[in-house]
């Protein structure tokens, strides 16, 4: 998938107006006390009520590493969760976004729109991945090893990094100056 400017900016318009419509409230801290307990019957990937990700990135974040969490409730209930963490390099590293499989673009909690010609879907991980880059300055990198998130970054800007073999390496630059 190649993803041309003019249609990452209808995503990105698509995503704030999917995130209107359904009502969903948008955080994202740097503060580990902002960041809300899981409910026993949430259905994340990788965190669970009393531990996983969401926990440990409230522990390291207390710690006083660079962590940006960002949180996505619905009727004030969280469904939705990414991590991300600058490293020494002054690049921010995408390490985890997680939705519940109750709100997933498969639950159908998602917008369809058509870009020349062709579906596309934008769900609550594109509403993640658009308040991380609306937080956290480029470059940013993710290690993406699925279809659906590859699907999500590649939407939002992000390309393969030409530099690495491994093609689940996505980068988002900085925007170039250059007139």
């Amino acid at each position: 998938l190649k993803f041309k400017t003019a249609a990452i900016k209808t995503i990105h318009e698509a995503v704030a107006c999917f995130t209107i419509k359904n009502d969903l409230k948008v955080e994202v801290t740097h503060e580990p006390d902002r960041i809300p307990p899981t409910v026993k019957s949430a259905c994340f990937k990788y965190t669970h009520h009393d531990y996983g990700t969401l926990h440990e990135a409230r522990d390291e974040m207390a710690a006083g590493q660079p962590i940006t969490v960002a949180l996505v409730t619905e009727d004030n209930s969280l469904i939705a969760y990414a991590i991300a963490e600058r490293d020494d390099r002054q690049e921010t590293d995408v390490k985890i976004i997680d939705v519940d499989n109750y709100s997933r673009r498969e639950a159908e909690l998602s917008h369809k729109l058509e870009i020349e010609g062709q579906e596309f879907q934008v769900g609550v991980g594109h509403v993640l991945v658009k308040a991380i880059l609306d937080n956290c300055p480029p470059p940013l990198y993710v290690d993406s090893t699925t279809p659906a998130s590859r699907y999500i970054f590649k939407s939002l800007g992000f390309k393969e990094d030409s530099s690495q073999s491994n093609p689940c390496i996505l980068r988002l630059e900085k925007p170039s100056t250059r007139k």
